[in-house]
């Protein structure tokens, strides 16, 4: 899954719940007592608190846990990239094993393959293409 869904799915959870617990509170801190300002106070950002504390947690651990991986060689990279058929990223390891040993005709085929299975084109958020 997408991290930036992930965080989007947790603050969405997350703030109704803050919500309800913020208007209950204040609710009954209201009718208890009316010359507590510094609580009063206290309880109208702790959403703003609460939902930042959520997201910034979030970001974090979708930081650490999504990470892309870091390749030693470019053939782990290659059998990642086939695991995951990512073509792009195959490309990227056959032209570094190309910059090894460029009297290898099976990299330089390969490479070729793999830069075909590519995509030609990227759309952005509006939908147009971006070549």
């Amino acid at each position: 899954m997408d991290p930036f869904r992930v965080i989007f799915l947790l603050v969405l959870v997350s703030s109704p719940i803050l919500l309800l617990a913020y208007s209950t509170e204040l609710i009954k801190n209201r009718s208890l007592s009316k010359n507590n300002t510094k609580w009063l106070a206290f309880l109208r950002y702790k959403i703003v608190i609460g939902i930042t504390i959520i997201t910034g947690t979030s970001l974090i651990l979708v930081n650490l846990v999504f990470s892309e991986p870091v390749f030693d060689n470019p053939e782990k990279k290659i059998e990642h990239a086939r695991k995951r058929n990512l073509p792009d990223l195959l490309t990227e390891g056959y032209k570094e094993l190309i910059e090894k040993d460029s009297t290898n005709l099976d990299y330089h085929y390969n490479y070729v393959l793999s830069h075909f299975q590519q995509k030609t084109s990227y759309k952005n958020a509006k939908g147009e293409l971006i070549f």
